[in-house]
């Protein structure tokens, strides 16, 4: 699991850090930087695996957008800190946007439990430094490796170096987390539109696309076990529908059908015994039903911290409680934006302290986090009203404003 995530130089993320639990919600104001912090975690995932301009090609941005305009850098620093069974790792690395590659790369064990690292002995031996990279040359600990001997690099990368080197060349405990890192997937750019269009079975990566637009060649290749087990999710919030179906048209696109099952009418107005099937493509499918098959699709992933924002986005209120259920007890790691107090509102008390995040913007225009109930007049809130109803009855503003106290006192003087 990723606990702590750390980013310098990146939009309006200047010496940004955000703690990170099991299930994790962002709250706060129009602008604040929510949608750039999934970008963020998104942009250390590509980084991780070596697909910078391919990401950057996909949002339509150049190296240049990346960088703050807040101050003079050029470089981004970056860390994410994980728990690997038992092992608690820290990756940090330095991105120069004009190589589009990072020129300076660690990775620490912080500490470790040995009862649960045993399979990681030679690394768990000495806290410490297990991988470094920087001057042209890098080094890493491993059963063949000599930890005194720096390797030249013979080869031009993108990205992290990890990125190219062969699974052989690295240790279990490197394997681990460069595919950890790598198994984040942000789905900021999920819109119907995407999510309705035609794609190939060939086109097909390992998920529904970052913009939702493989959703049908992704369910069309699921095994018919997890399909069922999409149908009985999808249920929960439509019990009407009796069957997700996928074809193969001419030429190699896959159409994407929902089966609907509703009581017919007879002729004298009544309702009859027999019921009456309705088949219903998905460039037909309504937003909020196929945005949230494509939600619980992405459960099949094998993406392991998955993005989502706006997740309260065409979804009626009364199916909210539901949707919040699955999505807090999900297999995956999560990070979800709101704007609605009704998706806190079906949280219990413990688990928003933990996951409720407030981002806001200084008046410098740099982004903080901070977790809304470490506040102290959200905590007071939390004690008599639910989770959504104190976010209803505080100003976030103030709340911003306080939680800038509590870092730095001298800001509340005068």
């Amino acid at each position: 699991m990723l606990t702590h995530f750390e980013i310098d130089n990146f939009k309006s993320l200047v010496g940004f850090s955000l703690p990170l639990s099991r299930f994790n919600c962002l709250i706060g104001l129009n602008g604040a930087g929510k949608t750039t912090v999934l970008q963020a975690l998104d942009f250390a995932s590509h980084v991780m695996s070596g697909e910078v301009r391919e990401w950057l090609d996909a949002r339509g941005w150049s190296a240049a957008d990346l960088t703050s305009r807040l101050g003079n850098k050029s470089n981004i620093e970056l860390a994410l800190e994980l728990d690997i069974d038992g092992l608690l790792l820290r990756w940090e690395a330095t991105f120069n946007r004009v190589r589009l590659a990072c020129t300076r790369e660690e990775v620490k064990v912080r500490s470790s439990v040995l009862e649960g690292a045993r399979q990681y002995e030679i690394i768990v031996r000495v806290d410490g430094a297990i991988y470094e990279l920087k001057s042209g040359k890098y080094w890493h600990r491993s059963e063949s490796a000599d930890p005194s001997q720096w390797n030249e690099i013979p080869f031009i990368y993108e990205g992290s170096l990890l990125s190219q080197l062969k699974d052989n060349q690295l240790s279990p405990l490197l394997r681990e987390l460069r595919e950890r890192i790598k198994a984040i997937r942000s789905l900021d750019l999920l819109s119907p539109e995407q999510l309705r269009r035609k794609t190939r079975l060939s086109d097909l990566t390992d998920d529904i696309g970052s913009g939702g637009q493989q959703l049908g060649a992704f369910i069309h290749q699921l095994k018919a076990m997890q399909r069922d087990q999409l149908l009985q999710r999808l249920q929960r919030y439509y019990p009407q529908v009796t069957k997700i179906h996928t074809s193969v048209l001419r030429g190699g696109a896959i159409k994407l059908e929902l089966h609907e099952s509703y009581q017919a009418t007879a002729q004298d107005g009544q309702e009859s015994l027999l019921t009456q099937d309705m088949v219903t493509e998905a460039r037909h499918i309504n937003d909020g039903m196929l945005r949230l098959l494509a939600i619980l699709a992405q459960q099949f992933s094998p993406y392991q911290f998955v993005l989502f924002d706006e997740v309260e986005n065409g979804v009626n209120p009364e199916i909210t409680e539901a949707l919040v259920d699955a999505l807090v007890n999900s297999s995956k790691q999560l990070l979800v934006t709101t704007h609605s107090p009704l998706v806190l509102n079906y949280l219990e008390d413990d688990i928003a302290r933990q996951s409720v995040l407030l981002i806001y913007k200084r008046p410098d225009g740099i982004s903080r986090a901070i977790r809304l109930f470490d506040v102290p007049m959200a905590a007071e809130r939390l004690e008599c009203l639910s989770p959504g109803e104190s976010m209803l009855d505080l100003s976030l503003t103030r709340v911003a404003e306080a939680a800038e106290q509590m870092v730095d006192p001298s800001r509340g003087e005068g």
